[in-house]
């Protein structure tokens, strides 16, 4: 097995925690949730840092939490759906990484993100549909540059997804 650990990059509601918290003990590693390494750093909510400091200061936050991840091996780490929008970001995780593209059909991201009772701020409108449409259509060229391989959370379960995953990483 070349690659020491697996990131796991796509857009918010794609199911990527679900699997990676699965992955991770199927694989018998660590699993790491960027979004959850920040709140707990800065001892607030994603939701609470955006609404007082403004996304440039979660992005900021959140590339240092890459940043100090950069080195650790055997681990899941599941990445907030916009660490793609920073390079740097990509560069610090890439190292000896198996990147996953979780994906999902857009009207399966709107009903997870509507049903999720965690608390997301919108990234750029005021209505949910028309923000999830635009940032995803704006993000999925990145998520396809940055990604090995992608996989789809609408078509097929967790378990479907880890099998899937652990394969890559055993063709190295």
């Amino acid at each position: 097995m070349n690659y020491k650990r697996v990131v796991l990059i796509g857009f918010r509601g794609a199911g990527k925690s679900t699997l990676a918290k699965l992955l991770a003990e199927h694989l018998g590693w660590d699993y790491i949730s960027t979004d959850s390494q920040v709140e707990q750093k800065h001892h607030e909510t994603i939701a609470e840092m955006v609404r007082k400091s403004g996304w440039e200061k979660f992005r900021q936050a959140e590339h240092e939490i890459i940043n100090s991840l950069k080195n650790i091996t055997a681990v899941v780490i599941d990445c907030g759906g916009g660490i793609i929008e920073d390079p740097e970001n990509i560069k610090l995780l890439e190292r000896q990484s198996l990147i996953v593209w979780v994906d999902a059909d857009t009207h399966d991201l709107n009903k997870r993100i509507r049903d999720d009772r965690i608390e997301r701020p919108l990234l750029t409108r005021k209505d949910m549909s028309a923000d999830i449409r635009e940032n995803y259509q704006r993000r999925r060229p990145l998520y396809e540059k940055y990604a090995d391989f992608r996989v789809n959370s609408s078509h097929s379960s967790p378990e479907q997804l880890c099998r899937v995953i652990i394969q890559k990483l055993r063709d190295g």
